[in-house]
């Protein structure tokens, strides 16, 4: 067996894809669709994880769930990550991206996905918030070099607008540390899920990432200060101005009025 995870777009509209014609509804959370042959794996955060026979077909469900992103990426920008399921009955675990197990039941293959997923949309938010950091490391050694920036007020607030946005989509989207619920009822998932987490490393993963985010959020958080420190700037300039421009016309008037 094998599994491709693909990651589509930005999130999933999950209430249209329960009645996805020619679709067999297999489970809901996380929502597993059968499709002829083949099954797919749907999680909100814009990933489908696909069992099919080839690519040609994985290409055709793809065409089935477009319509229901949002965000879609386009193809370039897509992300993919793969392993192979083998039964055996000798020891028991990962090798590269092969997965060698004693049994693959249906819960087994919704583990896999649900793990392949997260590794997937962790790979976005490291490359996303990675950028962001870059970002605002520049903006800063600005400061820390010319005193200022040469970014407008514009442009400043689109880099905390972009910051603010994928820390609201990483934990609106994100719920990666939590253990899904049908492991624990099961010994046999509850013994892989530790091991398929630390072979993607999720926990460590994410939480580098929430680090990050903090230090985004102080950096943000230095930009705000610096853009209402301007505002108060740019309001005091033009208060003096309209003073100087009131002292102005009063000198021309008392000018004007000595000379005749």
């Amino acid at each position: 067996m094998h599994l491709k995870a693909y990651h589509l777009g930005e999130k999933f509209k999950m209430k249209g894809l329960f009645k996805l014609k020619g679709f067999t509804l297999q489970n809901r959370d996380p929502l597993v669709l059968k499709y002829e042959n083949s099954k797919v794996f749907i999680f909100k955060y814009g990933v489908a994880v696909f069992m099919t026979k080839n690519e040609k077909q994985t290409e055709e469900l793809i065409k089935r769930l477009t319509p229901h992103l949002e965000g879609e990426f386009s193809k370039s920008d897509q992300r993919t990550e793969e392993l192979t399921i083998k039964t055996t009955t000798k020891t028991e675990q990962v090798k590269g991206t092969t997965v060698y197990c004693h049994k693959a039941d249906e819960h087994f293959q919704i583990l896999l996905a649900v793990m392949l997923a997260r590794s997937l949309i962790l790979e976005f938010f490291e490359e996303q918030i990675g950028a962001q950091l870059d970002t605002l490391t520049n903006i800063l050694h600005s400061f820390a070099k010319k005193g200022r920036t040469n970014l407008s007020t514009r442009q400043l607030l689109k880099v905390v607008g972009r910051a603010m946005q994928l820390r609201n989509l990483m934990v609106s989207q994100m719920a990666l540390l939590d253990k899904p619920d049908f492991t624990w009822d099961d010994p046999y998932l509850d013994q892989w899920y530790p091991v398929l987490d630390d072979e993607y490393e999720i926990s460590d993963r994410y939480e580098i990432l929430v680090k990050k985010n903090d230090i985004i959020f102080t950096d943000v958080e230095f930009v705000l200060n610096y853009l209402e420190s301007r505002k108060g700037l740019f309001l005091e300039a033009v208060i003096v101005f309209l003073i100087l421009f009131e002292i102005g016309i009063v000198v021309v008037q008392f000018l004007t009025g000595n000379h005749s």
